[in-house]
């Protein structure tokens, strides 16, 4: 069946952006967890280390990318239609991350907080936190 008159091949053609755009955002999000958790000790301090003008935690990167790597890898020798396997799981990891977004977004609308400070004074919205947060990380 053809979405909006398209056949399949340009539809999927169309899809490679946001999927290049998602995974860029993910890429970010576990450098910086994985620098974060190296940082505090959670994890080995070697993970901690940035590079360049950019503050680039490489380390953190390619560890996060060989470990995914690796993951697929074994996947793909292991599972039985791993195409599918691989689409459900990451709709399912979709699904949490929304999830959790949602949930996020309930708390920030009953009380507010800013780093380890609860702002009680006035309500802040989901993007008035997500500014602030950038701000405090600059």
């Amino acid at each position: 069946m053809n979405q909006l008159g398209l056949t399949h091949q340009v539809t999927a053609l169309l899809m490679v952006p946001g999927i290049v755009g998602t995974t860029y955002g993910f890429m970010y999000a576990y450098s910086r967890q994985l620098y974060n958790m190296g940082a505090s000790g959670l994890l080995p301090k070697a993970l901690a280390s940035l590079h360049g003008p950019n503050q680039t935690p490489c380390v953190a990167l390619l560890t996060g990318s060989l470990l995914s790597l690796a993951l697929l890898l074994i996947l793909y020798k292991t599972v039985e239609n791993f195409g599918a396997v691989l689409f459900n799981m990451s709709m399912f990891g979709s699904c949490l991350v929304y999830v959790a977004l949602f949930r996020s977004y309930l708390v920030s609308e009953q009380s507010s907080f800013v780093g380890l400070w609860l702002v009680n004074s006035e309500r802040l919205t989901c993007g008035d936190c997500a500014v602030l947060s950038i701000n405090q990380s600059m």
